[in-house]
């Protein structure tokens, strides 16, 4: 726009009018830099930063599944469990960890899941209705790629992943989800 008002003035015999289209370019791109890279350090120093999410959520009260919990925490990663199984929710108080009380549903999760910042989720359960669950509990915050099956089912199609690969995973019972991860049984191993 202020290459064609430049113009305009250069007609009408205005000294100085063709350096305005330059100079106008030069605002512009100024006001990106020192905007853009003084955003951050602003922000932090207001202290109205968001802070990356680096939460865990485990899908399920499984013992093993508490115990990496319960190490994750002593890292400091915020850790929530999320299961319907009361026993589960008792054992994953009784080490430490921050456990949802309220419905297995994905509408109901989801403050739960902002508030641990969740960036990844083991889903670890024995019960295979609880894995089948998991995606669509918490893939709209953590993402499928860093949603994991961690499961000791034989109902995999033959199918299994190691080493970050993707593949379509059995996540329930006759149901096909996908892509997900999948860390190999204790048996394949």
């Amino acid at each position: 726009m202020s290459a064609l008002f430049s113009l305009r003035l250069e007609e009408l015999g205005v000294p100085g009018g063709v350096s305005l289209a330059a100079l106008a370019f030069i605002v512009v791109a100024g006001t990106v830099v020192v905007y853009g890279g003084a955003a951050r350090p602003l922000a932090r120093w207001l202290q109205v930063a968001a802070p990356e999410p680096t939460g865990v959520v485990l899908v399920g009260g499984e013992p093993w599944l508490l115990q990496v919990g319960a190490a994750l925490s002593e890292a400091e990663v915020p850790v929530l469990v999320l299961t319907g199984d009361d026993g589960e929710r008792r054992a994953a108080a009784a080490a430490g960890l921050l456990t949802h009380t309220g419905p297995l549903r994905a509408d109901a999760v989801s403050e739960s899941l902002e508030a641990v910042g969740a960036r990844m989720a083991l889903a670890g359960s024995r019960r295979e209705e609880l894995n089948g669950l998991a995606p669509e509990l918490v893939v709209d915050f953590v993402g499928r790629a860093n949603l994991y099956l961690l499961h000791d089912s034989g109902e995999t199609n033959g199918r299994r992943a190691f080493g970050g690969r993707q593949r379509r995973g059995a996540v329930g019972p006759g149901r096909e989800r996908g892509p997900v991860r999948s860390a190999p049984s204790r048996r394949e191993q």
